[in-house]
């Protein structure tokens, strides 16, 4: 107890050094390492860390109790090029006092033991990760919950900070299935895995360290061998034997239009996640995501500079950038991925919600940002020798405000690029649209011999089912599948053996919205 209130006391005597903060709207979060030691790229150090967080519309004032944590951590700092920014950014995990792993929550966010203090430095908005992550959540996929904050370390003010979540296997984050050391064979080799590309190649992230050798070699030579074949055969798009096997294509499209909505650098080739669920619990498909690191996107790309109309798929050759430029030879995935952006133009990413959403942050923010450049004065143009910042061939603005409107800007500038080159429509043959959703549906192989597939991309949730009508309108075949939420489905239907030869009519009921699409027995 007498140790606790000792880190409390050093604590609180850090904060009044601070002179330049003493409350926010934003919580505030006080790091204090053992001896005031300097926090190293690795290995993780000791420290205590507090948190200050009232309640909402309740000023967080420095001199208030340590309401939200307070205890013990162990932080390092973390990033690759970001390490040679004047703001840094940390790992940290929430430990008890004997180290042993400490599961908390963390403003707001659920209980676990990793976390990541993000320095939004070099973009000058202070938003983009945070409103991209934000965004793939409305869209339907688990992306790093995230919460604004002030920070001051070792009694040094440090700026505005996004505590993110990291990325890793938990129930509320990549939820695949968990693995042991003795998965070595069988369903369980299968999932899960989360692995990723990036500068220095591919890895896998979970299970730790790789995993056993059994382990690494399956999900190296599944995506390697395996997935890396069919993408290169001439088959690769055959519905049943082609890519859609190996990959659950509805998370490709979203991950690839957040991409090219927002002009990500290092998307496809660098920071770029994966995962795969276990064959019993799932299809055992591979799906993208989750979305990271997006500070060199919307028009501050050190290579591209702010243009806004180039394919980000198309600036690489390997890993996702091979996959994508090879599933854009296939009608059915462009087709697909058009139908889609169609409906997301509509919702989630509609400029005009994009920007309410912007003026949100912006609006949070007005307060601490103005510290925030205080601490770190890189608002005029060309004053951030640090930030890598690339605006050619546009002016660099000066002010904050410029600086979003120059955001804002590129969006529009590229949604429109997007909307006019965008390959494939909703309408092409075998797809029907469900209006206003978008929902379609793609039946294969048409003609069907014995079995059939159907692959549903519904974008609401909604009680659904099938009926097959013969030419006579005599009911074949009903099938229940209940509450769906929105998603991309595939089913498959055996009853076609003894039905006779003919033209049939298949009807999709997702709520009150139907789509109707004829199909041949041979």
């Amino acid at each position: 107890m007498k140790k606790i209130l000792l880190v409390s006391l050093v604590l609180f005597c850090s904060v009044l050094k601070a002179q330049n903060l003493t409350s926010s709207n934003l919580p505030i979060v006080v790091i204090q390492t053992y001896g005031g030691v300097q926090i190293p790229d690795e290995p993780k150090v000791p420290a205590f860390m507090g948190i200050i967080k009232n309640a909402n519309g309740v000023r967080n004032n420095t001199t208030d109790p340590y309401n939200d944590y307070s205890g013990k951590i162990w932080i390092e700092m973390r990033g690759a090029s970001s390490q040679m920014f004047s703001q840094k950014q940390y790992s940290i995990e929430t430990v008890t006092m004997q180290d042993s792993s400490r599961d908390v929550s963390v403003m707001g966010m659920p209980a676990e033991h990793e976390w990541i203090l993000y320095a939004p430095y070099n973009d000058k908005t202070l938003m983009r990760n945070y409103i991209v992550y934000n965004l793939m959540r409305e869209m339907g996929h688990w992306a790093p919950r995230t919460e604004y904050c002030e920070v001051i370390l070792n009694g040094e003010y440090r700026g505005v900070y996004v505590m993110v979540e990291s990325v890793k296997r938990d129930k509320n984050r990549v939820a695949v299935a968990k693995m042991d050391p003795d998965d070595n064979a069988g369903d369980s080799l299968t999932g899960g895995y989360i692995f990723r590309t990036d500068w220095d190649g591919g890895f896998v992230h979970y299970p730790k360290n790789g995993g056993t050798p059994q382990q690494s070699n399956y999900i190296t030579t599944y995506v390697n061998s395996t997935v890396d074949g069919v993408m290169n055969s001439a088959g690769f798009s055959n519905p049943v034997t082609g890519y859609n096997k190996y990959l659950k294509v509805s998370t490709f499209i979203d991950y690839m239009l957040m991409i090219e909505f927002c002009g990500n650098q290092d998307s496809y080739h660098a920071s770029t996640y994966f995962h795969k669920e276990n064959i019993a619990n799932d299809s055992g498909q591979i799906k993208a995501g989750p979305v990271w690191d997006y500070n060199f996107a919307f028009g501050i790309s050190p290579w591209y500079g702010s243009t806004h109309s180039l394919w980000m798929y198309t600036t690489g050759n390997g890993g996702m950038n091979g996959w994508i430029n090879r599933m854009m030879q296939d009608t059915n995935y462009a087709n697909k991925a058009r139908c889609r952006w169609d409906w997301l133009q509509t919702k989630t990413l509609d400029t005009v919600y994009v920007f309410h959403k912007m003026d949100s942050i912006a609006n949070l923010l007005s307060e601490s940002r103005q510290r925030h450049f205080v601490k770190y004065p890189i608002l005029p143009a060309g004053s951030c020798g640090d930030c890598y910042n690339n605006y050619t061939p546009l002016q660099e603005p000066s002010t904050y405000e410029g600086d979003l409107q120059y955001m804002k800007d590129w969006i529009n500038r590229r949604v429109g690029w997007l909307d006019n080159n965008l390959i494939g429509t909703c309408r092409e043959v075998g797809i029907d649209k469900i209006t206003p959703a978008n929902t379609y549906m793609l039946l294969y192989p048409n003609p069907v011999e014995n079995k059939l597939y159907l692959n549903v991309f519904l974008n609401t949730g909604a009680n659904t089912s099938v009926d097959i009508y013969s030419t006579t309108g005599q009911l074949v075949l009903h099938k229940e599948f209940g509450f769906l939420t929105a998603n991309d489905y595939t089913f498959s239907f055996d009853e076609f053996t003894a039905m006779a030869s003919g033209l049939y009519l298949l009807k999709l009921n997702s709520g009150s919205q139907t789509s109707t699409k004829t199909f041949i027995k041979n």
